[in-house]
This record gives structure tokens, sequence and C-alpha cells, in this order.
């Protein structure tokens, strides 16, 4: 689904957007930029088929007299085709948002890799590498329908409890007052260091794999110190204006696997401006998707690794063509070395017995030659 459309720069000193505005005013402008909006999300190729003039100024949430605005764009900014109308050089000027629906297919293809290998190698043999959402859903339907049985999974913690704190002491209690133990909530046991020192013990073995430590559930404590408050975590809010950009990278990359760090480096680099339009990232990585030898053998590191690489620079690797060479394959240790000298020792002697069997003819000498040297004739004969 398309986030953005492009506008140029100089749009607004276009003549054609100056006489616009001139014989529709700057309602006439925005309407048609709400037009450009409304088609990136519904009609991504810029084909308005099925749609009259009245729709069309629904769409472009024209405020003013009916078929104005409509008539006015209409070979402007809007093309007459047979039985239909389309926005005007739509694909030339909004190419990354005509092409939603295809970009789409084909990371929906990738991720079939992951979810039903044998649909997505039958696919990718026959040619194909792009799937609809519909059939996409067809094709995963019974794998999901596995992955969401509900199943029981036992539970245990190879950490010891931690006693919640108490109170820091007051001046009073320092000196042995009549509240010095007035602070100690009743809920909370006192840990000796000894059962501490037993509970570490413990935690290290289940940890080596020599037993299994299970934590009984209990209730927590009545009362809780306000230095307890909920655990820190260094992942940056989803609320954030760069989550949606994340996301439309995050959903055609084929690994989808470590979300939260990839989402962490994603605003590590944002923040240290490092990190380039999110465009640019979805168009590297559907090339990398499409091209690259080692992505297509599922080779491919998680979203983080690549991010913290600027992968985005990275060119497609294509495996080149094994080379084609005449005779024995070359030898890359001694021992075959060795191997190729005895066999062509051994071809050479059966030669030259077959030689001396049959005379010196030239016929035979030849054969010789095919599988060792030249055995020259005697002198005089």
């Amino acid at each position: 689904m398309n986030t953005d459309i492009r506008l140029s720069v100089g749009f607004w000193q276009h003549p054609k957007t100056r006489k616009t505005a001139k014989r529709l005013g700057l309602e006439g402008v925005r309407s048609l930029q709400v037009l450009w909006s409304w088609a990136a999300l519904n009609r991504p190729d810029g084909n308005l088929s099925g749609m009259d003039w009245e729709d069309i100024e629904m769409a472009a949430d024209w405020q003013g007299e009916e078929r104005v605005f409509f008539n006015y764009c209409l070979g402007v900014w809007i093309d007459d085709m047979v039985g239909s109308y389309a926005l005007h050089d739509w694909k030339d000027h909004n190419s990354w948002a005509s092409e939603a629906d295809e970009r789409s297919d084909k990371a929906r293809f990738s991720r079939l890799a992951t979810a039903n290998r044998e649909a997505y190698d039958k696919m990718k043999a026959a040619g194909i590498n792009a799937v609809s959402k519909e059939e996409y859903d067809r094709l995963t339907s019974v794998q999901r329908s596995l992955d969401d049985r509900p199943t029981t999974v036992a539970r245990s913690s190879n950490v010891p409890p931690t006693p919640a704190p108490s109170p820091a002491p007051t001046h009073k209690d320092k000196e042995g007052g009549d509240n010095a133990h007035a602070h100690v909530a009743p809920s909370v046991p006192e840990i000796t260091p000894e059962q501490y020192q037993g509970d570490v013990e413990k935690s290290k073995l289940a940890e080596s794999g020599s037993a299994v430590l299970v934590q009984p559930f209990s209730e927590p404590p009545s009362e809780i110190s306000q230095s307890t408050g909920p655990k820190r975590t260094d992942c940056p809010s989803k609320g954030h204006p760069q989550w949606r950009a994340f996301q439309s990278c995050w959903q055609v990359y084929p690994v989808q696997q470590g979300q939260e760090a990839a989402w962490r480096e994603w605003m590590r680099l944002h923040g240290n401006g490092t990190l380039p339009e999110a465009y640019a990232i979805r168009d590297a990585i559907l090339i990398l998707v499409q091209e690259d030898s080692r992505w297509q053998r599922g080779k491919v590191p998680n979203m983080a690794k690549w991010l913290n690489g600027k992968g985005w620079f990275d060119k497609p690797f294509v495996e080149p063509a094994p080379s084609v060479r005449d005779g024995p394959p070359v030898a890359r240790t001694q021992g075959q070395k060795n191997r190729q000298n005895l066999e062509g020792l051994a071809a050479f002697v059966a030669a030259a017995d077959e030689e001396f069997s049959h005379g010196y003819e030239a016929e035979n000498i030849g054969r010789i030659g095919a599988h060792g040297r030249d055995l020259s004739a005697p002198i005089g004969r």
C-alpha cells in the first residue's frame, strides 16, 4: 500500500499548474492533488476505469460547481481512453506508486518460500515470481491452520526470584528506635544469605543442563516500593512517525525475524542522519531478492544486520557460470597429481606393449603418441 506520492519541485511553476489555478483557483489545485493521493491508494496504476465525471469529482473532493473540475482536467490532467479515463503520465511521474501492487505481489512471493516451500519451488520453476493476496492466502491457509492450533508449553525460570527491596531506614531506625522494623512489609519473606547462595547455585546447575530448576508461582507482594517500576527497554516507540516507513520495508524483507532489533537499528540510523528514504531501501531489498544469487538460495541476513552494514549500497551478487575446459580435471592436491601420473604411465606402458607386439606401423605409433611420448623406430627398419 502506498503511503506517499512524488511531487516535482517545479510543480507550482509549471504552466499547466498556473493555468489550473487561474481557471479553478487554488481549490482546483488542491482537488487535483487530492485526486492523485486517492489514486495512489485505490488505483495505483492510474487507471480510472469504471468511473464517470461524478465519481472523479467525488474522489478529488471538488466543492465547486458540478462538472467544472472534470471538464477542465479532461485532456490536461486526465486522459480520455477508450471507454474509460486515466491520469495523465501517471506512471512517468509516479513510477513508484504505480508499481505498488507489483511490488506487493513479488514480496508476497518471497514470503511464500517460508510459508509453503513446495508451492514456492513449483511456481519458481514455472517462471512465476509474483503472487496475488488471494492466491497467497489459499496457498498458506493449510500451514496457517496448523500453526494456530493451541499448545501448552511448560515454562520455568532459571533465575532465582529477587527479593522486593525495602524502603530506606529513617534516622530513628538506624538508631534502633521503636519503629526499627516497622517499614518491612509482612508479606515479603526474609531471604537469608545462605538461602540466596543456594538459589544461585541451583540457577548455575540449571544453566549447565545438569538439573532442572522450577520456580513455583507465588502471589506478588501486597506492598511494593516506588523504586520497583516497569522494566526499562531501549526499543523506540512504535507510535513514532518512522514506524510506518519501517513497516513498508519490513513487509518486503524476505526474513521475517528479529523485528525489534531491526526497528532499533532503523531508529539509530535515523537518529544519526545516515538512513536514506524508505523507498530507496525498499528498492534495494526488492532488487536483491530478485537478482542476488545468495539471497535466492536463502542466505539472507537478519534485517538488523543488513541495516547496520548499510546493505542498500550492495550490488546483487551473481554467481559466475562454471567454465568448461578440455582435458582431465585439474588436480588440486598432491595425491590427485600422483594418481594422474600413474594413470598416464599405465596407459603409456599398455600402448608400448601393443606396439611391440604388432610392429612399428604408422597407425600404431600414432596410438602410442595419444597416451604418452612417441617411441622412435629402430634405425634400419
